[in-house]
């Protein structure tokens, strides 16, 4: 077998390029399924604000063949014109235990990674498109990246989205006590950013939600904070000097055709992917609006301690990655055993009948030995072959030894 991934990141592709493929839970399932339906064995889709990768498993015959019928799909479908990156083999895993741990996010060890990880196979696991080979990657990275976060502290300094994006706004704009501040929604990224605003003196922290009985107890108890309903959210956010959006909505919540600001230079910081302000809000004169990707821009110690940090993980993730792929490589043989053994179970069974049959085997001793020794000599037959798959270092090689092995057998 043989694993790759197709995808597109901060580094590879603008913002308005992954908008396109910023996909639903939903909408990934219906992806994997259709992954499947391709010839891939088992698939994982992971979606975040600066990501978009497919993992994938396949035959190494059919590795090729898939990846085009992927690409064209995602091409063709989406019409992405950012070129999108492809890996395989030992080059998945040590990509995937990056991601996980943070070494590949625009903020240096920010934790929702992991989280989406995680998410990310129990999305495909509940969907039935992950299997042996990505369940074991993907929890193996959720693995490493927790103990190397412990080890080396990568999330002590709280380098989030939502903490440069506050970080940024300060920047530009002083906050006081006679500041106002909208929240238009409040997931992961909201909730991170408002117990930073929390240490900074405002006077009204008003929060744009459709279900605002989800929101902590805390929040709702805080007597500088307003709920609005979503619907008034624009009431709120033209009387703002900051506005802070991080909703999951699949387009636009904030329009330039509705927006009527009452205070002067205003700051947005949209959190969201897709984003929530439409393009042309970015465009308005006298305010200043900025997406993802120019908060990632704000960190010269982030861009310093993501080096660091990658040269102390680096090797760590080098020898994980290695086990990882010996793992992999040995699983194509073991297929094969489990495969071997069955049949050796089963001839030993059948002779043991005709045995009975013939004999008086009522003697437990006599027919445990029997019993011993035929599958002692059914096993001769396979301990040559098993061995000369298990020390092939051509992993090609061995791809084909085991597929014609399982054709001859009947074992496909």
């Amino acid at each position: 077998m043989q694993i790759g991934i197709i995808g597109l990141n901060h580094h590879s592709a603008s913002v308005a390029e992954r908008e396109k493929i910023a996909l639903t839970d939903n909408q990934k399932i219906e992806l994997m399924q259709t992954i499947i339906g391709l010839g891939a064995i088992e698939t994982v889709v992971l979606g975040t604000c600066g990501r978009f990768e497919i993992y994938y498993v396949t035959q190494m015959d059919h590795f090729q063949p898939i990846e085009q019928k992927i690409l064209k799909h995602l091409k063709n479908n989406f019409k992405i014109d950012a070129d999108l990156y492809q890996k395989s083999g030992f080059h998945v895993i040590d990509h995937l235990f990056k991601v996980s741990s943070g070494l590949d996010s625009a903020i240096i060890g920010e934790d929702q990674i992991l989280g989406q990880t995680k998410n990310a196979l129990t999305l495909s696991s509940d969907c039935l498109c992950s299997g042996k080979i990505l369940n074991k990657l993907f929890r193996e990275a959720v693995s490493f990246s927790k103990r190397i976060k412990t080890e080396l502290k990568i999330s002590e300094t709280p380098l989030s989205l939502s903490y440069i994006g506050i970080k940024k706004a300060k920047s530009a704009m002083t906050l006081t006590e006679d500041t106002i501040i909208t929240m238009v929604g409040l997931g992961k990224m909201g909730n991170l950013a408002i117990k930073y605003l929390f240490e900074s003196p405002f006077k009204t922290i008003y929060i744009a939600v459709r279900n605002p009985e989800k929101l902590s107890q805390e929040i709702l108890d805080h007597d500088k904070i307003m709920i609005v309903p979503f619907e008034e959210r624009y009431n709120a956010i033209n009387k703002s000097h900051l506005i802070i959006s991080s909703t999951a909505a699949p387009h636009p919540v904030i329009r330039k055709s509705s927006l009527n600001f009452k205070t002067q230079t205003p700051v947005i910081v949209d959190l969201a992917m897709p984003r929530d302000c439409e393009q042309s809000v970015y465009e308005m004169p006298g305010i200043t609006a900025w997406d993802v990707d120019a908060l990632k821009e704000v960190s010269e110690e982030n861009y310093h301690k993501r080096q660091s940090l990658i040269k102390q993980v680096d090797d760590l993730i080098f020898d994980k990655s290695n086990e990882c792929l010996k793992w992999i490589e040995a699983t194509k043989v073991d297929d094969l055993l489990k495969s071997w053994n069955n049949s050796i179970n089963e001839i030993k069974g059948q002779t043991l009948d005709i045995l009975s049959r013939k004999m008086d085997l009522n003697d437990e001793d006599l027919k445990q030995l029997l019993d011993k020794h035929l599958e002692s000599a059914l096993k001769k037959m396979i301990k040559k072959p098993l061995e000369s798959l298990k020390t092939m270092d051509n992993s090609v090689k061995r791809e084909h030894s085991v597929q014609l092995l399982k054709e001859l057998y009947g074992y496909e």
